[in-house]
């Protein structure tokens, strides 16, 4: 569903990058 990506970019917005 839509919150999948939601998930993802969250995942990616946690610190995940640094």
């Amino acid at each position: 569903p839509y919150n999948a990506p939601l998930i993802q970019f969250f995942s990616w917005m946690g610190g995940d990058r640094d």
